[in-house]
């Protein structure tokens, strides 16, 4: 009995050879595709991954392409777009930067200045509220003294008005009454320049006052008896 021994398509035995490294094809392709969208994906999410891709991008055309072909081949690349917007952004934020620090600047000059006024304004208030005080610390002094002295003088005269009638002993009486009168009048003359004075008002002339002589008794005496007339018209001048 014969054995027949089959021998096989080389085709088919070829197919199966290359089974394999068909499959291994298929494999890296499908691997390729997928590190590819994953590599798209991780420079869409991280800043990094896609500066890192960036930057390798930029190192491998600058070997093999001019400086101008790679600009121009990169310069539509969202990176690129990007560097351009921050440096646009940047310079307008510096620039605004510097309009506020000038801003800045003018204010607290403007503050300086308001300062300065109000503390002028303060010491000027404070010199108008001393002179006020000053003031009326005099006027209070100078009433409180005519309204004692204005007193004492009616109180005097009154007074005296009874002693001055007797003969001869009351022109004693109304001579001493008219010197006080005298010496009365140029202390309140004196008080109200102290209150021209405080309230810087022109000085009256205290000598016509106070350099006024009252004549002694013996003198009143002589004038009334040799010139009665000349004496009644000088009071009655007086009177008027």
């Amino acid at each position: 009995m014969a054995i027949i021994v089959s021998q096989g398509n080389p085709a088919d035995s070829d197919m199966i050879k290359g089974t394999p490294w068909r499959m291994a094809k298929l494999l890296l392709i499908v691997f390729s595709f997928l590190a590819l969208g994953a590599l798209n994906v991780l420079t869409l999410v991280s800043d990094q991954v896609h500066a890192a891709g960036y930057s390798a991008i930029t190192a491998i055309l600058a070997k093999v392409a001019p400086a101008t072909a790679s600009a121009r081949f990169l310069s539509n690349s969202p990176t690129a777009k990007m560097q351009r917007d921050i440096a646009v952004a940047t310079k307008k934020s510096s620039q605004e930067k510097a309009v506020l620090v000038a801003s800045s600047k003018a204010l607290e000059a403007k503050h300086v200045a308001l300062e300065k006024n109000f503390n002028k304004v303060e010491a000027s208030h404070a010199a108008l509220k001393r002179t006020a005080e000053i003031r009326a610390v005099a006027v209070k002094t100078t009433s409180r003294r005519l309204a004692v002295r204005s007193l004492k003088n009616v109180t005097r005269n009154v007074g005296a008005v009874f002693g001055e009638a007797v003969p001869f002993l009351g022109t004693s009486i109304m001579l001493t009454v008219t010197a006080l009168d005298v010496r009365d009048a140029c202390e309140t003359l004196k008080d109200i320049n102290k209150l021209n004075d405080v309230f810087d008002l022109q000085i009256e002339d205290e000598t016509k006052v106070c350099g006024m002589e009252v004549p002694t008794a013996a003198s009143v005496l002589h004038r009334v008896k040799t010139k009665s007339s000349e004496a009644l018209q000088s009071a009655k001048d007086a009177l008027d």
